[in-house]
């Protein structure tokens, strides 16, 4: 498969569109070429294709511009998603944590009275034992 024409026109790879080599119309995968995140282009696209991409397994090296766009932004969606899942645990985490400090603070037993006249002290006392920042 790997024998490719490199005077012909040829077809993207992915949406078989037919492209002309120059740079101005395809990429190239197996060159130098990146997506936004600094990856190389084969290794995003064999990601998201869920295959192996080689000389030797495609029958196009090239993919159009469109196609380029769109594993540029897939990868791009995938950093932003591992981003956000990294923030959400590490704020669960911190969570986790703070909810473990109150659990050890000896709690304090309130009657009505307290309840009814100090419920603002007592909003207070709850913040000052759970928002502990944690380095």
């Amino acid at each position: 498969m790997a024998d490719f024409d490199k005077d012909s026109m040829q077809c993207c790879l992915v949406c078989n569109t037919k492209i002309g080599l120059s740079t101005r119309n395809s990429i190239h995968i197996f060159d130098e070429s990146y997506t936004i995140s600094k990856k190389p282009l084969v290794d995003v696209i064999s990601a998201v294709l869920g295959t192996d991409i080689s000389h030797d397994s495609v029958h196009s090296p090239i993919i159009c511009k469109k196609c380029f766009k769109q594993f540029n932004e897939a990868d791009e969606l995938k950093s932003k998603v591992t981003k956000l899942k990294t923030e959400l645990y590490n704020s669960y985490k911190k969570t986790i944590e703070v909810h473990k400090l109150c659990d050890v603070l000896p709690n304090e037993e309130y009657n009505d009275h307290d309840y009814t006249d100090n419920t603002e002290s007592q909003c207070t006392l709850i913040e000052v034992n759970c928002y502990i920042k944690l380095d």
